[in-house]
């Protein structure tokens, strides 16, 4: 029966103090954590795909080089003019391939870049518009945070 009779004080107290201290002192500190894990998650998983990106793009750069190598040694070795410059000729073209494959790779890193500039700068929006607040309308108070609804233990009460 004693500890009934706390509990209201209790609850009174944590609504009207506690609460409002919180999202003052407690919830912008919660928020800015949320925030560096957040962009250090994005930062990692941007990393990790454009290492593997970069890893294929020099695979490619370099198949086509050694086939633009071999064209050439072709062409070199070729006593035929015509066969020597069909072996230019696709020496060329795997040269081309090469180059192709660098500008795309440099044109994916900026876009990856691009959009986890904005992935970091939409989660940190996100985060810092999320607003705790208690909804006590029910008659049972129930913790709002974004879209999650958290109800307080029975025991509480």
């Amino acid at each position: 029966m004693a500890t009934s009779k706390l509990i209201g004080p209790i609850i009174t107290f944590l609504k009207k103090v506690f609460w409002p201290w919180f999202k003052v002192n407690i919830w912008p500190a919660i928020q800015k954590q949320f925030i560096k894990i957040g962009t250090w998650a994005i930062m990692k998983l941007v990393k990790i795909v454009i290492d593997f990106m970069t890893a294929r793009s020099k695979e490619n750069q370099q198949d086509a080089k050694n086939k633009a190598q071999e064209a050439e040694e072709h062409a070199t070795k070729s006593s035929n003019k015509s066969e020597k410059d069909k072996y230019d000729a696709i020496a060329n073209v795997w040269h081309e391939v090469a180059e192709q494959f660098r500008r795309e790779n440099e044109d994916l890193k900026i876009k990856i870049n691009e959009f986890s500039l904005k992935a970091q700068d939409d989660f940190s929006k996100d985060i810092e518009n999320l607003d705790p607040s208690i909804d006590n309308s029910a008659g049972k108070p129930i913790m709002l945070i974004g879209e999650e609804r958290i109800s307080f233990p029975d025991s509480f009460f």
